[in-house]
């Protein structure tokens, strides 16, 4: 099972407004790639990960 504390919120460019979740871990980084740590979906998806 994954531990989700690399989850981020990916984009595919700078308009891209809903991006989509992603496991840091697993996902290749590449020129121009735009990221968020901070978007509110990905850290509750990390903060679950914890959960009782």
């Amino acid at each position: 099972m994954a531990c989700r504390q690399c989850a981020v919120k990916q984009y595919q460019n700078a308009e891209d407004t809903r991006g989509r979740l992603v496991m840091s871990c697993m996902t290749p980084a590449s020129d121009g790639t735009f990221i968020s740590i901070d978007d509110s979906e990905a850290k509750q998806f990390r903060e679950s990960g914890w959960s009782g």
